[in-house]
């Protein structure tokens, strides 16, 4: 019998393929925002002034380290590990 089947990134794997969607609400707001401030930043690049658009540009970046993090952190708890 092999280690690895039984291992929890195994299963953690095999929850994520079973489940019926790959994103959740909490993932869905963090890309809806990500999504929206590039957009905004476009918006204001164009009609305001482009250090308005820099400016607000940089948050995509910024949200999806914190999505990333997030995300890190909840699955070593879900391993069994203290992030």
């Amino acid at each position: 019998m092999n280690s690895q089947t039984h291992s929890p990134v195994n299963h953690l794997r095999d929850e994520a393929i079973a489940s019926s969607s790959v994103t959740n609400a909490f993932d869905s707001a963090f890309l809806g925002a990500a999504a929206f401030s590039l957009v905004l930043s476009v918006v204001l690049w164009f009609a305001l002034d482009q250090s308005h658009g820099i400016f607000v540009g940089l948050w995509v970046p910024s949200i999806i380290g914190l999505w990333t993090g997030l995300k890190v952190t909840a699955l070593l708890r879900a391993l069994g590990r203290e992030a």
